[in-house]
């Protein structure tokens, strides 16, 4: 347990540094912008300066000649052209800001959500240590494992989200911007196509870094499975543009709440492997709750996959582990070309699970 809060101290610690360094980004491109604006007002008037004095040079033919028409039209359009450099850099620097100031907020939102985890995880073990002296050993045992093996996992997830996601993004930012910074200096034509690339790709990452604390939410099922599902899957549609059909059958209430953490769980972790490998256009939830059972059936009609080749990937060990949890069973079948459907039971008859060894797992 303390293994697992340090490994937690260190997510919360590297976002920390994260976000000073985009922090520090910001406030150093807020100065750079002032100091550009300052020059962008200087040539304003300069090239008005430039361009009165070719109108009056072009009007006296009696008194300028040829070469001092020239000279003064050669003189407004170098003010023109610098002036028309400083305006696209100030353009370009005020995009590189909000787009820093974006990912500097979602950054410190990671923060604190992870910080909110440490103090979950304190409240955990001071849980573990009050309950010594009134449960057997083998029952303090079996709680602690439960909530470590959910933490682990999901301490585990955060720090794949995190090194995978935001931590590469913005170092492929960074060299991105220092690029672009050359060809400024080069003065190369491709500039502008590589900062429009530039935007897309910051957009692309703070998509990501959304989805990123998206999933760190809580599951809140005060307002039952069915509403919530209802909630998430439209959020989901939103988001990814895939069309989800959803379906429950049965009674909307009556299961123990680690069942419908589990069911979620599991449906969420389906999802998202569908988001990021199936590319399907249509994916389908059934949820059907009996007396005895609780059952989930996630069909897609994506590309589908080799279960022999990838019984460790695409989240199927996470999705056994959750069901395991609370004795339940999980079957996938997909080959390539032909979709992919899981298929998750859990029983829920005659329940008596203790809730708070799985309360960390809601979290």
């Amino acid at each position: 347990m303390e293994r697992s809060k340090e490994e937690i101290y260190s997510i919360a610690a590297g976002a920390t540094d994260e976000s000073r360094h985009l922090q520090e980004e910001l406030e150093a491109l807020t100065g750079e912008i002032k100091e550009v604006v300052g020059e962008v007002e200087t040539f304003q008037e300069e090239e008005r300066q430039a361009r009165r004095h070719l109108v009056l040079v072009s009007s006296r033919f009696d008194i300028y000649s040829e070469d001092d028409i020239r000279l003064a039209y050669d003189r407004a359009r170098e003010a023109q052209v610098r002036l028309a450099l400083l305006q696209e850099k100030e353009k370009n620097l005020q995009l590189r800001r909000r787009e820093t100031e974006r990912a500097w907020k979602i950054m410190r939102d990671i923060v604190q959500r992870a910080e909110n985890m440490l103090s979950h995880v304190g409240v955990a073990m001071e849980y573990l240590r009050e309950g010594m002296e009134r449960v057997d050993t083998s029952e303090v045992e079996s709680t602690g494992l439960a909530v470590i093996r959910a933490q682990e996992k999901e301490r585990r997830r955060i720090a794949r989200s995190i090194h995978d996601g935001p931590a590469q993004e913005v170092t492929r930012l960074v060299m991105g911007i220092e690029y672009c910074e050359k060809l400024w200096q080069m003065g190369a034509a491709s500039l502008a196509e590589e900062l429009r690339s530039l935007a897309g790709i910051s957009r692309s990452h703070l998509d990501n870094l959304r989805k990123i604390v998206y999933d760190l939410r809580p599951v809140n099922l005060d307002q039952g499975l069915v509403a919530f599902l209802g909630s998430y899957l439209d959020d989901f549609r939103d988001r990814t543009g895939i069309y989800v059909e959803f379906c429950f059958t049965g009674k909307p209430a009556g299961t123990f709440p680690e069942a419908e953490v589990v069911v979620f769980r599991v449906i969420q972790e389906a999802l998202n492997n569908v988001w990021k490998h199936a590319r399907p256009t249509v994916v389908k939830v059934i949820v059907e709750r009996s007396d005895s059972h609780l059952r989930v059936q996630i069909f897609d009609n994506g590309c589908g996959f080799d279960l022999e080749a990838s019984h460790t990937g695409f989240g199927l060990v996470s999705m056994q582990e959750w069901a395991t949890m609370v004795g339940g069973s999980l079957a996938v079948k997909s080959r390539p070309g032909e979709g992919c459907m899981v298929r998750l039971e859990v029983p829920i008859a005659g329940r008596g699970v203790d809730n708070s060894a799985y309360q960390s797992i809601a979290r």
